[in-house]
């Protein structure tokens, strides 16, 4: 790989993204101002209206301060053009003033009419976008009225671990784990929805087989027990919209297109591989999307990724500029925590030297590795077999469709 390949730098005055594009911002270089400028930019130039722009962040109290600083821009944005001269060392206002009258004209009557209707607008967390297009599908999306979003259905989880676990041991079928074991595998299991649970080919009745099955059955009761209480968990959202969206026809990749023409989604790094079908599916081919993050600053830690998820990804579609590839490296059970630092960066770089190699692949960047034993432990932290599961290392690698010649 070469580590001298050209970068593109963001500049607010290119031609604006189409298609799919990964915008890489590291924390203090200006993520927010960029966002905001693009959705200022693309409301004053008629690209689109506000309420046809979805802006994703995780967090509430991420986009709440993401809604105010847009909001502070489209109103700045109108003062300047009102005005007709701004501050020159901002690349945004040189560029909005830069136009004849009628144009300049017309971008601030779209500007105004973004601020007077911007309650409307979709700046949201991925869970909030979701239970919006959920609710607006009806029965189509199979969320059941009245139900109330839980952020934590550990007390659920919990009570179905105990109640699953001693009605085993009442019967005389005694797990070959113990109950704290229990709790963490039902955890596991319903914490990430769309992972398959293995082994299918373990041997009847064998512990492997046993494990497998208790969770399978914490996975199931939990959700019953959600839906009798008519609650709903994230990854309920997550889940059942993934599953409305799977269809070719389906109507809610039609509600979807249809609501939003520009997708920007903040914080990519952070995205899961089910949040990513929802995207992929509802929007990739048919609206423009900006996809911005930091692959420093993970902290769900590609919670079920793989490196195929994150090729398909990349892969997506004829448009796609950028994509973002996860490689995870294991390391040895042995050693101290920087011995298994260099060994899982040697692996990761052998997945990479494949990828070139085999597969035609030429990134250009592999990114800071990051420990994923807080982030994302695979087992128990506290057994050296869970401390050796958990030496594990998340490689993101950018790589550039224009530049690599993908």
């Amino acid at each position: 790989m070469s580590a001298d390949a050209p970068v593109v730098e963001f500049d607010i005055a290119d031609p604006l993204p189409t298609g799919t594009t990964l915008l890489e911002a590291s924390a203090g270089t200006g993520k927010t101002w960029a966002i905001a400028a693009l959705v200022t930019r693309l409301v004053a130039e008629g690209v689109a209206t506000l309420d046809q722009l979805l802006v994703v962040t995780f967090g509430r109290a991420a986009s709440a301060e993401l809604k105010d600083r847009v909001r502070e821009r489209l109103v700045q944005a109108d003062a300047v053009l009102a005005a007709g001269h701004g501050d020159e060392r901002d690349p945004l206002q040189r560029l909005l003033l830069d136009v004849d009258d009628t144009e300049r004209t017309a971008r601030r009557r779209r500007l105004r009419a973004a601020v007077a209707r911007f309650d409307e607008a979709t700046i949201t967390t991925t869970h909030g976008f979701c239970q919006a297009v959920l609710r607006s599908l009806g029965t189509t999306g199979d969320v059941e009225p009245g139900s109330v979003l839980v952020e934590d259905d550990t007390d659920i989880v919990d009570q179905v671990v105990s109640d699953l676990y001693l009605r085993a041991v009442g019967r005389g079928q005694t797990p070959p784990f113990d109950h704290q074991e229990a709790a963490v595998l039902g955890r596991r299991a319903v914490e990430d929805p769309s992972a398959h649970l293995l082994p299918t080919d373990a041997e009847p009745g064998s512990a492997p087989d046993l494990r497998r099955r208790f969770a399978s059955a914490v996975r199931d009761e939990s959700a019953r027990r959600r839906l009798a209480a008519r609650t709903l968990s994230y990854d309920d959202l997550l889940q059942r919209l993934a599953e409305a969206l799977e269809p070719d026809d389906s109507p809610a990749r039609t509600v979807m297109r249809d609501r939003w023409r520009v997708v920007l989604v903040d914080e990519f790094q952070d995205t899961d591989p089910v949040q990513w079908r929802i995207l992929e599916r509802a929007f990739v081919g048919h609206a423009t999307m900006v996809l911005v993050g930091d692959p420093k600053q993970a902290i769900y830690g590609f919670r079920g990724g793989d490196v195929d998820t994150y090729l398909r990804a990349a892969a997506q579609a004829d448009s796609t500029d950028n994509a973002l590839l996860l490689v995870v490296g294991y390391t040895d059970s042995t050693g101290d925590y920087e011995f298994n630092q260099e060994l899982s960066e040697k692996r990761a770089a052998r997945v990479v030297n494949y990828l070139q190699q085999q597969c035609g692949w030429k990134p250009y960047r592999m990114l800071t590795p990051t420990g994923m034993a807080e982030a994302d432990p695979l087992a128990d932290n506290y057994t050296e077999q869970g401390k050796a599961q958990n030496r594990r290392v998340a490689v993101n690698i950018l790589v550039s469709k224009s530049v690599d010649g993908l």
